[in-house]
């Protein structure tokens, strides 16, 4: 695409956007407007710049941020608005991205339509092949997903598992297969399995350090795999972790019908208030009763 109109303020402020489009995931593991701002700062730098491409990838990071923020339509509305964008410039690295992470996003959700739309994405981009191992990866992760919702086990086992094994050489995204994963053990009824993979997140996410807005449901699958496994100081443990970390997440957004809709509207984050709020109330009824 040229570019040749570009004014050099605008690839300034893109050359800028680019690493903090890159850094973001790490950046929204702390600070939720930090990211949001961010990504719609690279979105308009690159748009100004003229530099479409970019604007596709820093359009998928505005979509996810949306979602983690609670705003799933409007990140859903964002990552359709890049994929557009892609294919209007015929860029097929573009479109293959855009398709991946509204595949991804599709495929969190429980209703019919929006999983059969991200099992055709992800499987018309495995099918149509020349994807670096990254994207193949979660393309497989996202079908997982849609055939769990489906209680097709064996199959969602068998993506899942190409999903690990493709996502090796990133293991911050390897986290929401492992996750995938755990789910699935439980689902069968494998749950010393489970548990054995829950022992791999704790040790992944020791070593990535923060995984960005995957980063909750990651720890709440390991927290349900502990919890199954009757390991129920660990699970509590686990839970009262990821409590404190979505508390730091929603204490980093000042606007209060934001960060209600941040606690209220992502569903990883209700279940966790959920399960804490149950396991506190378990926990008092334990000392009140007192020792058998």
């Amino acid at each position: 695409m040229a570019v040749a109109s570009e004014s050099p303020d605008a690839m300034l402020r893109s050359t800028h956007s680019v690493s903090y489009w890159s850094s973001g995931r790490t950046v929204a593991g702390s600070c939720w407007q930090a990211a949001m701002q961010r990504s719609l700062d690279a979105c308009e730098s690159f748009k100004q710049a003229g530099d479409g491409r970019n604007q596709v990838f820093s359009s998928s990071l505005l979509g996810q941020t949306l979602y983690a923020l609670g705003r799933a339509e409007e990140g859903q509305a964002v990552l359709r608005a890049g994929l557009a964008l892609a294919e209007r410039l015929g860029e097929a690295y573009a479109i293959s991205w855009a398709r991946i992470h509204l595949a991804l996003m599709l495929s969190r959700h429980s209703e019919p339509a929006p999983l059969a739309e991200a099992h055709a994405i992800a499987a018309g981009n495995l099918q149509s092949g020349g994807l670096i191992a990254a994207y193949r990866g979660w393309a497989h992760n996202s079908l997982a997903r849609v055939l769990l919702r489906r209680e097709a086990l064996a199959e969602a086992e068998a993506e899942a598992e190409q999903g690990r094994s493709l996502l090796v050489i990133a293991p911050m995204w390897q986290l929401e297969s492992l996750g995938t994963l755990i789910r699935i053990r439980l689902r069968q009824r494998r749950v010393a399995a489970a548990r054995e993979l829950a022992e791999a997140v704790t040790a992944q996410l020791a070593a990535v350090g923060s995984a960005g807005h995957i980063e909750v449901a990651v720890r709440l699958a390991r927290a349900e795999a502990l919890h199954a496994a009757g390991d129920q100081a660990a699970a509590a443990q686990a839970l009262r972790e990821t409590l404190g970390l979505i508390e730091q997440r929603a204490a980093s957004i000042s606007d209060p019908t934001a960060r209600q809709r941040f606690l209220e509207q992502v569903p990883e984050n209700v279940r966790i208030l959920k399960l804490s709020r149950a396991s506190i109330e378990a926990t008092a009824q334990v000392h009140r009763e007192g020792p058998s």
